[in-house]
């Protein structure tokens, strides 16, 4: 009994060391439980076999089998190739001319804008006719229709812009307007950005609704400048629209 207890103080410093392939085992992957023997400890010479390296990869579940799907499916996209949206496309870069559209029939306390990129002259000859597109509903063509005039006006400074992209009913863009807007003339006012103005006369039976839009005709009664000596000043170009952004431009290519 000495002895046995002897041996075991002997070993125990050493025991940790000893390999433990007997002690605890473990359910590996496609193999079975290895079998406990607790009466010897047996050293050997042998590399140890890692089994997770040689046991076979579970198998993945197959869709038809399981049946779920890995991935889910996306949402259809919206046609992009479609003809009106290949017409934006191709239109997008191209430099418009900004101008603003302004109408007050009677009864209106205020005038009422509109910001274009479409304004265009038709005929110099024999009398000026211009035309331009407004979206429908459009509270600027109804003061047209009621008052049967309109003023158009270029202008060159991005600030004017944005008060005529504010909500109509907006308490903003009523006092911008006010600022703005000679209240009879529905000229701009001296200093706003203005470069020239147009008034002009609605030809309400040459005006035409396509689609969503109407295109308006009308004919140029009087005209001019905001400033003195317009036809002479390099920094009065009007503003631009393209590629989103408003741009003002000043370099001449030929």
């Amino acid at each position: 009994m000495i002895a046995r207890y002897g041996a075991f103080r002997i070993l125990r410093p050493i025991w940790p060391t000893l390999p433990r392939t007997t002690a605890f085992p473990r359910r590996l992957i496609n193999s079975r439980p290895v079998e406990a023997k607790h009466d010897t400890v047996e050293q050997t010479s042998r590399p140890r076999v890692n089994t997770y390296e040689s046991a076979s990869e579970p198998e993945i579940p197959s869709p038809s089998k399981s049946g779920f799907q890995l991935f889910k499916p996306k949402e259809p996209l919206r046609d992009r190739d479609s003809l009106p949206e290949q017409v934006r496309r191709l239109m997008r870069p191209v430099p418009q001319p900004v101008t603003v559209i302004l109408a007050q029939g009677p009864g209106s306390l205020l005038p009422s804008g509109a910001l274009v990129s479409s304004f265009n002259t038709v005929t110099l000859d024999p009398v000026p006719h211009v035309s331009f597109n407004l979206k429908l509903p459009s509270s600027t063509y109804t003061e047209i229709e009621k008052s049967g005039t309109f003023c158009a006006s270029a202008i060159s400074e991005p600030q004017t812009a944005k008060v005529f992209l504010l909500r109509k009913d907006s308490d903003e863009y009523k006092e911008e307007l006010r600022r703005y807007v000679h209240p009879r003339t529905c000229r701009l006012q001296q200093g706003m950005g203005g470069i020239w103005w147009m008034k002009c006369q609605s030809i309400k039976e040459k005006c035409v609704q396509v689609g969503d839009h109407v295109v308006v005709i009308g004919k140029v009664v009087e005209a001019g400048p905001y400033k003195e000596g317009f036809q002479s000043r390099e920094d009065d170009t009007p503003l631009l629209y393209a590629k989103g952004h408003y741009r003002n431009t000043d370099k001449v290519a030929t």
